[in-house]
């Protein structure tokens, strides 16, 4: 970097952090809101200093983009009586009509619990000089619910005026988190990288003498951490590009980050929160009680926990009140089973209750949805993991794991819906995260298909789809509470998606709220004018939930290796002729064996019937980014072997 450009930089940071006017309360829709403050201040901002190069500008806009972060900087301070501030300033510009009629709205997350957030500034500059302040009326919030969980965080949403291409957006706020606002150690991942271009990004932690300096871990090359005075830390990046997109990606395992943490090992934060879970277990009469009625009559241990597993996945119904401490600390076992609801470590914990009143060796782990790389969990910090689970040590020396939120699932298949993520167990002697391992692919389908030839050219087929292990806790999950009417709309698009739009099957669908149990789609479907007896002597056919199982499992990454989560497939097809017609000779058997799986065809001759098998293996695997095109490639060439055919003659016809 030159000296003009460092100084140019340090004066970037001067001016972006000005001295606070007093704070005022902040309302929205005409009600107070007391955890954000309002309070900007009025600072000499200088759009030309802030302004990058016309050149730079001018290369950001051949590359496609509509707007560019020009700063993006925290400052995190470790206090010695335990608070923790944390300021954000943030700076944006916009390149394009497009990028302002998108991202107009300038917004970050704040905690309604034990928090305060002051915003100190919010105002757009335009090339022109002028400096237009975001009205406070305008704001709004956005509370982060999902359906059944409730949480603290709300999105703050500032509508910045007066926006135009080449108009910045300027917004400054601090957050204020006392000790008592949380019950595990602190951390807090950045991501120095985005999906827009970042052209400086700089993390600075700091921590009063006398206490241990907290963790700071930069997984970004580009942005390295180094000691930049006595007790601070400073990550610093320039020119980072827009962070490459992929369709079949997981963000979480891939995108660089900063992490910072107060000091722990794994193994004091994972016997921090199982003595957290520990401490839930509570009115232990009640709890014995109901574990006496839901064991009478049951003999082995596999039936006791299925017992414990239905009960607490499926008679606790799952509402997240994530409020409060609410968000990190199970509530007592006694109230989640009074109540018949809570969040993932609530039901987590009954039935971790339940199991040890039972005699079993329980314990919970904590694990993550949306990661699978142990290499990128640099630091021990909870906030790694959005999950907690429970195991159990069985005597013959098996662990069976249970995710206590998958009530579409029996006790024995609720682990499937874990394969491949990651886990903390919270038991001793663990020294860090390691992996739940894959049992088996992820799509797992059984095709049955009776195909009757008509005389008249009519065939009529009775289609049996078998939906095996996580597809059918898929299905569940996405079909179980749907009306019939809702359910016929389903069935009829995914047949005429994937078979034929020519006609309307019937349609018949059980093991819905069958747990354990497959997911079993029947279609009666009769297709006219199909073929013509008296002039062919060939029937043609097309597997097609196999090219659509295919298509599904095909990836378009172009950056990222790709986690394939696998394919099962298996089909027997048979096809019966009419009266006077008899099989002849059919097409080619395969057994195939390539590079990413196999797929195997047999045919069988029987007079007026013909059995087509077909065994079609994937197996999970990262595909490396560089042979995703080969993955593809082979996917391709297995969908040439969905077609059939099968040769037949009139009865008394020579051969």
């Amino acid at each position: 970097m030159s000296a003009t450009a460092r100084f140019l930089l340090a004066v970037l940071w001067a001016i972006v952090i000005p001295g606070a006017a007093a704070a005022a309360t902040l309302h929205v829709g005409g009600q107070p809101v007391d955890f954000i403050r309002w309070a900007p201040a009025d600072p000499d901002l200088l759009y030309g200093f802030l302004k990058p190069d016309d050149r730079r500008l001018d290369r950001l806009r051949e590359l496609g983009e509509d707007l560019v972060d020009l700063v993006s900087r925290d400052d995190l301070t470790f206090h010695a009586d335990g608070r923790i501030t944390r300021d954000t300033t943030f700076i944006r510009q916009f390149l394009t009509a497009e990028g302002v009629n998108s991202y107009g709205n300038m917004s970050f997350w704040a905690e309604s619990f034990g928090q305060v957030t002051t915003v100190t500034q919010a105002r757009t500059l335009l090339a022109d000089g002028r400096s237009i302040p975001v009205d406070p009326g305008t704001v709004q919030l956005t509370p982060d619910s999902d359906d059944d969980i409730f949480t603290d965080l709300f999105e703050v949403v500032l509508p910045m005026s007066g926006l135009e291409p080449g108009a910045m957006a300027v917004v400054r706020y601090t957050v204020d988190i006392p000790p008592g606002a949380r019950v595990v150690p602190y951390s807090w991942i950045i991501r120095p990288q985005a999906f827009v271009p970042q052209e400086n990004v700089q993390v600075t932690v700091r921590w009063d003498e006398g206490m241990d300096p907290p963790v700071v871990r930069s997984g970004h090359p580009d942005v390295p951490c180094r000691e930049t005075a006595a007790r601070t830390i400073t990550c610093q990046g320039r020119h980072l590009p827009t962070f490459p997109s992929d369709d079949s990606v997981n963000y979480a395992d891939v995108m660089p980050a900063v992490v910072v943490a107060e000091p722990v090992t794994w193994a004091e934060l994972g016997q921090g929160y199982a003595r957290l879970i520990q401490g839930a277990f509570s009115g232990e009469a009640a709890v014995r009680a109901k574990l006496d009625t839901l064991l009478a009559g049951a003999r082995t241990d596999d039936d006791k926990l299925a017992r414990l597993y239905d009960f607490v996945a499926r008679q606790v119904r799952y509402v997240g009140l994530e409020l409060g401490h609410g968000g990190q600390v199970p509530r007592p076992t006694a109230t989640t089973l009074d109540r018949r609801f809570g969040d993932c470590k609530d039901k987590t914990a009954l039935f971790l209750h339940l199991a040890r009143l039972a005699g079993f060796k329980a314990y919970p782990v904590l694990t993550s949805t949306s990661r699978e790389s142990v290499a990128r969990m640099a630091v021990p910090a909870q906030s790694y993991f959005n999950h907690v689970v429970a195991c159990v040590r069985l005597n013959e020396g098996r662990e069976q794991c249970a995710d206590l939120t998958a009530s579409d699932a029996a006790f024995w298949d609720s682990r499937l819906t874990l394969d491949g993520a990651i886990r903390l167990d919270l038991k001793p002697g663990v020294t860090g995260p390691s992996r739940f391992k894959r049992i088996q692919p992820r799509f797992r389908r059984k095709i049955d298909i009776r195909v009757i030839l008509h005389p008249d050219g009519t065939v009529t087929e009775d289609q049996a789809i078998q939906f095996l292990g996580r597809s059918a806790i898929s299905v569940r999950a996405a079909l179980g509470n749907s009306n019939q009417e809702d359910l016929k709309r389903s069935m009829l698009r995914y047949f005429h998606r994937n078979v034929s739009d020519s006609t309307d099957p019937t349609f018949s669908l059980q093991g819905l709220s069958s747990a354990g149990f497959p997911v079993m789609l029947h279609y009666d479907v009769r297709f006219k004018n199909a073929y013509d007896p008296r002039t062919q002597n060939r029937f043609n056919d097309t597997e097609s939930y196999l090219i659509q199982d295919l298509n599904l499992a095909e990836s378009a990454n172009r950056h990222f290796d790709y986690v394939f989560d696998g394919l099962d497939y298996r089909s027997d097809i048979s096809y019966r002729l009419p009266d006077g017609l008899l099989a002849r000779h059919t097409g080619p058997a395969l057994d195939f064996t390539g590079p990413f799986g196999s797929l195997t065809r047999t045919y069988e001759l029987a007079d007026r019937r013909v059995v087509v098998k077909t065994r079609l293996n994937l197996p999970p695997q990262v595909v490396p980014v560089g042979r995703v095109p080969e993955f593809n490639d082979f996917l391709d060439a297995l969908k040439q072997s969905a077609s059939m055919w099968f040769g037949y003659r009139a009865v008394g016809q020579g051969r």
